[in-house]
């Protein structure tokens, strides 16, 4: 028989899920709705007062679904979408569709604790440029539509730029904090279409990444859709290694 153990604090949540994706989002006083099995934790991740809304699930992929089972249909109302482990058996869940008829967010959370070897173009990157909001959004929609950090966002610490010597942007990229622990994690990098191949998303992803360890910080993350081999193979030239594979799926509303 499966033990589900209930946590509403921040610190029991942390030692039963023991994972870098919690310890970047989780702090020892946070408190909400949480649970675990020898192997697994699960808890409410969406913003507002319905943090169930979205299930974040890590662990070992067969203990999360055991978990899943077990702790989904006894909640008021059903998820909007769930973040597990990748190989996560979601067959039987109510409101799962099949990874052939929706879309499945495959994704990896990547970590580095050591300085890339500077880039040649790192010189040309500015910290903390004051590009407008329509300027950064402009550059992010035609290179990167699905881009994570939008402009004007509070938890973005920081935005690195390159520009061409007419002054256009040609690659940009985002420190964000994570909100709730400030662990420093990299998003909306990405390099003008018409521009790629010439190291510039290099350049902004090790400048930033330079920028954070050298304030002392023990590491940097980021994250990247897992069919993104151009980005991956980027961004382990760098330094950066896999630490945790994700799905993320929204689930069926009707």
């Amino acid at each position: 028989m499966l033990t589900v153990i209930a946590h509403r604090d921040g610190a029991g949540l942390l030692a039963a899920a023991g994972d870098p994706w919690t310890a970047g989002l989780i702090t020892p006083d946070w408190s909400g709705t949480a649970w675990s099995v020898p192997g697994a934790a699960a808890y409410g991740t969406a913003p507002g007062p319905e943090p169930t809304e979205w299930i974040t699930a890590v662990g070992a992929p067969d203990r999360a679904a055991a978990l899943l089972h077990a702790v989904l249909p006894g909640l008021p109302s059903r998820p909007y979408g769930l973040t597990v482990p990748r190989g996560t058996a979601l067959d039987g869940i109510d409101g799962v569709i099949p990874e052939d008829e929706a879309p499945y967010e495959h994704w990896e959370l990547m970590t580095t604790a050591q300085a890339p070897a500077s880039h040649p173009s790192e010189e040309r990157v500015r910290m903390g440029d004051d590009a407008s909001h329509a300027e950064l959004s402009a550059l992010l929609t035609e290179a990167s539509p699905g881009y994570a950090v939008r402009p004007g966002d509070p938890q973005v610490e920081v935005w690195a730029t390159i520009r061409t010597p007419e002054g256009a942007l040609a690659a940009v990229g985002a420190l964000q904090r994570r909100p709730g622990t400030g662990v420093a994690h990299l998003a909306s990098i990405a390099a003008a279409p018409a521009l790629r191949g010439q190291g510039l998303g290099a350049a902004v992803t090790g400048r930033l990444t330079r920028y954070v360890l050298e304030k002392g910080e023990a590491f940097c993350t980021l994250s990247v859709h897992s069919g993104n081999d151009a980005a991956l193979r980027l961004y382990r030239r760098l330094g950066y290694r896999t630490a945790q594979e994700f799905t993320s799926v929204e689930l069926d509303d009707f």
